[in-house]
């Protein structure tokens, strides 16, 4: 199974929003960092995905975090599962 692949993260409040090829989730930053939720627009929106694409980091704000826990843990159960099995091969 492989995890969606996000293209980009932006914030609305106090949600941050994840969309990839064909999906779209909200995560309550209350739930995923501190310094996320504190920090100013402009250092959330400074960030790089690893080459892999499977985390992302704010570097100035020293938090990396990895895509698939955010997903799994505190994203859209029912749509990480439908894009994982629209990725699975079997």
């Amino acid at each position: 199974m492989t995890i969606p692949r996000v293209k980009k993260v932006y914030f609305d409040e106090d949600l941050m929003i994840f969309e990839g090829d064909g999906f779209k989730t909200r995560i309550d930053l209350r739930k995923v960092s501190r310094k996320l939720l504190q920090a100013t627009e402009t250092d959330r929106a400074v960030y790089t995905f690893s080459p892999s694409g499977y985390s992302i980091t704010w570097s100035k704000l020293k938090i990396t975090l990895s895509v698939s826990t955010l997903l799994s843990k505190y994203g859209d159960a029912a749509l990480v599962e439908k894009m994982m099995k629209k990725k699975d091969p079997s």
